[in-house]
């Protein structure tokens, strides 16, 4: 007798204390259960957060969510009514003690198990939630270095655009004149130059070695090159200006004069005979229709008896008078200048090829004089 009464007292002390802890989980729900047994509790529960596994005749497997505790099946002639009914009565009546299976049912010590996990369970979503919940306080001055900044980026931009490099600054592709005298050596296609810096338009073009080409300026009528004395002419772009162009350029596109002449140019003309122009020039004039209207051709006698032929613009600003020399297979001198020296343009063919010239002797080995030869060995 004693012994039951002690396990009676240690049945209702675990009933009460699974009471209290299953305030956290009042609102909890066993639908699957109630559901089953039509129990009242069953219409008013929400999702379920303790399953009890009930299959027809033996409760085989009881668990919270996360945790899975199986038993041996039990027998057919256990109540599963009992088992509904203790756990609709926690739901009910929360932390009341409330009344299980007897002491000595083979349900108690399994239920009472999975009713502690539960609790453990709701406690740690109860954590988690709370912690989720709090208020994360920012250091004051976030705000503030953030502001300024963005502030700073923005001036940095904004000075840059307006009076940083530009791109082609920055790559050496804009026009950057030089008064240095050394000589930059360049390769272009199988022409060999070296030529000094202070006639180079472009700083990219003085770092040498091979190119495909190379941007070269000098002033008329003697091709001068470049110096700070002289920077405001170089400067100059109106019709009269005195700078002469040059770009040494490597290219597969460019036939002879001769057959450029007969093969691009004479069927482009509205006089293909041509009229005698100044200077000793046979003058042409292109058809609206092709794609050099408003320009003028001239020709003349180059090197060689070959035709030298000058494409002039007829329009304002340009007034640009071009020309095109081959200097090898693959490599070609064009240059240009102003419409106004035009009539100088036999001086100006013959000295840019004796400038070209000139950079190309410039590049070859240096040949030591013939007293310092060594002989032949015999």
């Amino acid at each position: 007798m004693k012994g039951a009464r002690a396990d009676d007292a240690r049945g209702t002390l675990s009933d009460a204390s699974i009471g209290k802890r299953h305030t956290s989980s009042r609102n909890g729900g066993i639908t699957d259960i109630l559901a089953e047994h039509g129990g009242a509790a069953a219409a008013t529960a929400h999702s379920t957060t303790l399953h009890a596994d009930i299959q027809p005749g033996k409760l085989s497997r009881y668990q919270t969510p996360g945790i899975s505790d199986t038993r041996p099946a039990l027998s057919q002639g256990d109540d599963r009514h009992a088992v509904a009914t203790f756990i609709a009565s926690l739901i009910a009546n929360g932390p009341n003690p409330v009344k299980c299976c007897a002491p000595d049912s083979a349900h108690r010590p399994f239920l009472l198990t999975a009713y502690e996990r539960h609790g453990a369970l709701m406690a740690r979503q109860q954590n988690t939630r709370s912690s989720t919940d709090e208020v994360v306080e920012r250091p004051p001055w976030l705000i503030p270095v953030l502001v300024a900044s963005g502030v700073v980026v923005f001036a940095a931009i904004f000075l840059w655009y307006y009076v940083g490099p530009t791109t082609e600054e920055i790559l050496g592709t804009a026009p950057e004149s030089t008064d240095r005298l050394e000589s930059v050596h360049i390769s272009i296609g199988d022409v060999q130059l070296a030529i000094p810096a202070n006639f180079t338009r472009f700083a990219a073009a003085r770092s040498g070695g091979a190119m495909e080409r190379v941007d070269l300026h000098a002033l008329l009528p003697e091709f001068d090159p470049f110096t700070e004395r002289k920077r405001e002419e170089f400067d100059r772009s109106d019709a009269q200006s005195p700078v002469l162009h040059m770009r040494i350029e490597e290219t597969n596109a460019v036939l002879a004069a001769q057959p450029r002449l007969e093969l691009v140019y004479l069927p482009a003309v509205s006089n293909r005979a041509g009229e005698q122009g100044p200077y000793n020039l046979r003058h042409f004039v292109f058809r609206n229709e092709t794609g050099f209207n408003g320009q003028d051709m001239y020709v003349g006698e180059g090197p060689a008896g070959s035709p030298a032929i000058l494409i002039c613009s007829r329009d304002e600003p340009l007034l640009w008078c071009r020309r095109e020399i081959l200097l090898s297979e693959n490599v070609v001198l064009r240059y240009r200048y102003k419409r106004a020296h035009l009539a100088d343009w036999k001086s100006i063919d013959n000295q840019a090829l004796a400038l070209v010239a000139l950079f190309r002797d410039n590049a070859r080995p240096a040949t030591p004089p013939e007293e310092l030869r060594l002989a032949p060995a015999d």
